[in-house]
This record gives structure tokens, sequence and C-alpha cells, in this order.
């Protein structure tokens, strides 16, 4: 994985970065590829989980659809066993290959749902239109995953990435310009459930 991330940060620096034109505003000539390394630029990273050793790729493998790598358990327990960035905290999760053009969850009948993401629905994509969005907000905040203490340490560690100046060719100039409390860094690099949070999981709010 390690090299994966080294060749996407090498092109990121051989790449020109596109152009704002427009109204509305398009990114033109590389925009595309930028928006789709930046994509694969935070998907290996491992600085965004506390311990700087979980990237959502850890999980989800680029060769297997970004699902979980080993047959046999897709194919009965579906479950993954693994460690998230504190060693010692295990949990089970299904490792899924996304679906971005499923709808949000709607009930049909009594007895008939269609759309979200799992087949329990949880991620409904009521709020952002999108199950797959709403799916990828959990795995950074879950303890047993990245273990972000708070969703405003992802905005903070891209905030600090190499590849900042391409978050901002692809979000807009100044979109990770945020006025951070002293401590962030601190609060950021301690996993989500430790016991200096107690009960508070928005510790930034």
């Amino acid at each position: 994985m390690d090299v994966i991330e080294g060749r996407a940060l090498a092109r990121y620096k051989a790449l020109a970065l596109p152009t704002l034109t427009g109204q509305p505003p398009t990114l033109t000539g590389t925009g595309t590829a930028a928006t789709e390394l930046l994509g694969e630029l935070m998907n290996y990273d491992k600085n965004i989980s506390p311990n700087r050793n979980q990237a959502c790729a850890s999980c989800h493998m680029p060769y297997v659809a970004f699902s979980g790598p080993i047959p046999s358990v897709n194919l009965t327990m579906v479950a993954y066993p693994r460690n998230g960035t504190l060693s010692g905290r295990q949990a089970d999760c299904t490792e899924i290959p996304y679906a971005p053009f499923f709808p949000a969850a709607v009930q049909r009948s009594a007895e008939a749902f269609f759309g979200g993401n799992f087949w329990d629905s949880r991620a409904t994509g009521f709020l952002l239109r999108n199950p797959d969005a709403e799916q990828a907000q959990h795995p950074p905040v879950d303890t047993q995953e990245m273990g972000n203490p708070d969703t405003a340490c992802i905005v903070y560690k891209l905030s600090k990435a190499a590849y900042r100046p391409l978050f901002e060719a692809v979000w807009g100039e100044g979109s990770l310009d945020i006025n951070f409390p002293h401590d962030t860094a601190e609060i950021c690099a301690t996993p989500g459930g430790a016991a200096v949070f107690g009960t508070d999981v928005t510790p930034f709010a």
C-alpha cells in the first residue's frame, strides 16, 4: 500500500493543476485527473488516522473492487475481524465494494425498501442524497476503524497533508483555511473513545 501511495504522490507532483473557469465554476485542463488523484491520495493516506497507521485502503482493497480480499470470508461470514488504528480494539466489519449510483433509501410498501447501503440500509442517504457519501462518514470516526475523535480531525489532517494544494485546487482556494484550536493536534492524535474524552464524541464542539 505504501508503494501505491508513493506512486500517487509522484503523479501529484508531476500534475499541472487545473484551471478554474466560468460560472458555474469548471475545472478545465486536468480537472478530472486532479479530482480522481485527490480521491486516491485520500484513500491511501494513513496520516488521517490518530496513530498514522490506518487508511481507507487498509480495509478496502483496490484489487478486489475495494471490498475484502478473502473469498472464503466473502462467501460465508462476510464480516472481517480486524484491528483498527489502536491495537487491541477488534471488531467485525463488513467490507463492501461501494455502489455510488444506489439511490437514497425509500419505502415502496409495508414490506419493500429500496436503495441505501448495507442490507440493513443503515446508510440511507437521506441527508446527503447519496448513501455512499453518508457511509463514508462513519469509518473515520469509528473507534474500531480509523478512530478519529471528531470529524473535524479529518479536515485538520487534510490541511496538513502534502497534497493540500491539490485539495484546494479541486474544492476551492481557502477551503482549508480554518482557525483550529491550539490543542487540535493533541486532540486528533488521541483515538476516539479514550478516557480523556469521557463520553464526548465531538470534542471540538
